[in-house]
């Protein structure tokens, strides 16, 4: 993708984007203004969207409709998203039937390959409709990236522009990003003192 992956982390990195970017898609299920962006610190973070309350999703998930649900779930995983991240390449989405794993790959100062991996309990291959079920996450997943594609090439071209973006903390619910540009830089700066 043309767009460095920095940019690509940082849109996995937040949900507030489903207000723009996934206003037809995510939005509608997957608030992102509910999002509430767990105290972490470090390389790492976490925070939870809930399904909005009369989505079908919401009612889905309390029945297991929506696909084989993974078990030991509590109450919190069942009744939204949670997006677990550690830095510096990977976020992790987890939902009640499945957990998406994306990964940013630099190839260049500004591209990189974008991999996604889709894990489901392997009792799920048993269910009648798995092929259907499996067929419409793809092309959930591809309608999605294809939105984030459009914000992200819009960053990338932003990141060119003169003077450059402005930086600073614009919301809580960009936490994770402040983590990742506090990792950044002291991954920068234990370089700077190498011999």
């Amino acid at each position: 993708m043309g767009a460095n992956w920095k940019v690509a982390l940082e849109n996995g990195s937040e949900n507030y984007h489903h207000m723009g970017s996934h206003a037809a898609t995510l939005e509608p299920v997957l608030p992102g203004k509910d999002t509430v962006v767990d105290d972490c610190d470090g390389r790492w973070f976490t925070m939870y969207t809930p399904f909005a309350a009369g989505s079908p999703r919401a009612a889905e998930g309390a029945t297991g409709t929506v696909g084989t649900l993974i078990p030991g779930l509590g109450e919190r995983e069942l009744s939204g998203m949670t997006i677990a991240g550690v830095f510096p390449h990977l976020v992790m989405a987890l939902l009640p039937d499945s957990v998406t794993f994306a990964r940013w790959i630099p190839t260049g100062p500004a591209t990189h390959d974008a991999h996604f991996t889709v894990l489901v309990p392997p009792e799920a291959r048993a269910e009648p409709g798995f092929d259907a079920y499996v067929d419409a996450s793809r092309q959930q997943l591809e309608t999605i990236q294809n939105e984030d594609a459009v914000a992200i090439r819009g960053v990338q071209r932003g990141l060119a522009t003169d003077p450059g973006p402005s930086g600073g903390r614009f919301s809580h619910l960009e936490r994770p990003l402040w983590q990742f540009q506090r990792y950044l830089a002291d991954r920068l700066a234990q370089r700077g003192r190498l011999p």
